[in-house]
């Protein structure tokens, strides 16, 4: 007998309110569509109140820690009070009224940037720079593992990236990477090979002093939601043991679900999907999950999303499961299934992830962001 089990329920839950009724400026065209509204749906962003949300607007260091402390020092937000810092850094009185006074006063009390010291003038209005956004991740993640990430196996930084996500000279330039604290070399590396902030370019150019946009704080922000929690888990756990499940993408059945996956897709001119290391990696967990409990949760209760590994970047994802005889029956189960099929249809994914273990077959699709922000 046949089980199929549908996550197309968990799709609409994370995708949320429409969003072209709210800003007129974002369209489901626009490449960070899918970022502003999932960071607006959570209450991080808002638009500029004239129903605009200015995606090619400037961000501000007031803008971006105000973002970073509504997802992870909510409560020091809501009860900011004049902390020594603020005044010691040039603050006055006509300034505690201001929108902007609570994300300060978590930068200072907190240390978001580390040693370097910013103006009340420049953390008000001035655009942040990407380096720094980096540097304020950085020191959120520290702040949440409650001690130094850097040293980890398990968090990458300047040091134990993988080489092909290390930041070096081909992505900064020489003189810039000169120019940069070791600080800044550390937070700016931790960020780019975990995935967070992507290179400017299709080149990986991470461009530390260059200005970012608000559309751009919207992609960094769901990254840096998916990515720090995972990476701040292994860390704890020390480390994760999920590459020990055998990934091949050799296998013939492996090979059919992606060919009749295309194919259909072709039918429909959608863009084909591509196998992504990452996604295979947690589908061939899955495999062997499902065979234990049939559910999109796994065994440990977790939903499927936490098998993905956090090098994995993605906004939203779907899982398509089976048992069956054969993967030829899996595939038609799934095509026969009307949800199942729209997870396979969509034009929301660019990548997937397959696994095949004995009688059980999973699909897992994500979205594929763009090479820029």
């Amino acid at each position: 007998m046949k089980k199929l089990i549908c996550v197309l329920l968990a799709v609409l839950l994370t995708s949320g309110m429409a969003l072209a009724a709210v800003f007129s400026d974002v369209p489901e065209s626009n490449w960070a569509y899918s970022y502003v509204e999932r960071a607006y749906t959570e209450g991080v962003v808002q638009g500029m109140g004239d129903g605009t949300y200015d995606p090619d607007g400037p961000l501000t260091y007031a803008q971006f820690v105000t973002v970073i402390a509504r997802k992870y020092f909510a409560s020091e937000l809501q009860t900011a009070y004049r902390y020594p810092e603020f005044l010691s850094l040039g603050g006055s009185e006509k300034d505690y009224d201001s929108w902007w006074y609570p994300a300060w006063s978590v930068y200072s009390a907190e240390g978001l940037l580390g040693t370097k010291k910013i103006s009340v003038s420049d953390f008000a209005a001035a655009p942040i720079p990407r380096q720094d956004m980096a540097l304020v991740i950085h020191n959120t993640a520290k702040k949440l593992l409650r001690g130094d990430i850097a040293g980890s196996a398990s968090i990458p930084d300047i040091a134990k990236a993988d080489a092909s996500k290390n930041l070096d000279t081909a992505q900064v330039g020489a003189e810039k990477l000169d120019a940069m604290t070791d600080e800044l070399k550390a937070a700016a590396a931790f960020c780019y090979s975990a995935g967070i902030i992507n290179g400017v370019d299709g080149a990986g150019n991470f461009a530390p002093t260059d200005s970012v946009t608000r559309a751009q704080l919207a992609a960094i922000y769901c990254r840096t939601s998916d990515i720090l929690p995972k990476l701040i888990k292994d860390a704890e756990e020390g480390g994760s043991s999920s590459s020990e499940v055998p990934v091949s993408t050799d296998d013939p059945a492996v090979q059919y679900i992606l060919d009749k996956t295309n194919e259909v897709r072709a039918g429909l001119d959608r863009r084909q999907l591509e196998l992504d290391a990452g996604l295979m990696e947690a589908a061939a967990i899955r495999a062997r999950e499902i065979a234990e409990s049939f559910s999109h949760n796994r065994p440990s209760g977790e939903l499927y999303t936490d098998a993905i590994p956090s090098s994995v970047s993605y906004t939203q994802s779907a899982e398509n499961i089976a048992e069956a005889g054969s993967v030829e029956e899996a595939m038609n189960a799934w095509l026969d299934s009307e949800s199942h099929r729209m997870n396979i249809e969509s034009s929301r994914y660019g990548k997937i992830g397959i696994g095949v273990y004995g009688r059980y077959y999973v699909q897992i699709f994500a979205d594929k962001p763009w090479a820029t922000e």
